[in-house]
């Protein structure tokens, strides 16, 4: 129960260090798209961009153990062979793209929220 409880005040975390805004996270994630694109990145947007693979890949990582530990039914149901991080990337760019009302909120939301969006769960 204490492991649980670490893990969701974690993720729940409301602290300054903690809190990255959908802004933020559109430009590094953008700057992975264009490179995924086959654009070529000044070494800043590089780094931009490494950042935002990392944060998706911990980010669904994560989705499955919290859900796992949360002992309840999931919500995210990403297809059987997995979700690739560039596409989860694309899904969250174009979800803040279409929602710019978001992009001011913390970015695990809206990260949560649009993959979340691409696959609910059929209940």
């Amino acid at each position: 129960m204490k492991n649980l409880l670490l893990l969701v005040m974690l993720l729940t975390s409301t602290a300054t260090w903690g809190q990255i805004s959908g802004t933020e996270m559109l430009h590094r994630c953008s700057a992975a798209v264009r490179h995924d694109d086959g654009e070529k990145l000044n070494g800043e947007e590089l780094v931009e961009a490494t950042y935002c693979l990392g944060y998706a890949s911990g980010f669904l990582d994560a989705i499955p153990v919290v859900e796992l530990a949360s002992n309840t039914q999931p919500n995210v149901c990403v297809p059987q062979d997995g979700l690739d991080i560039k596409q989860a990337v694309r899904i969250f760019v174009k979800y803040l793209r279409e929602h710019p009302e978001d992009l001011y909120i913390n970015a695990r939301l809206t990260f949560y929220k649009s993959i979340l969006m691409a696959f609910p769960c059929k209940r």
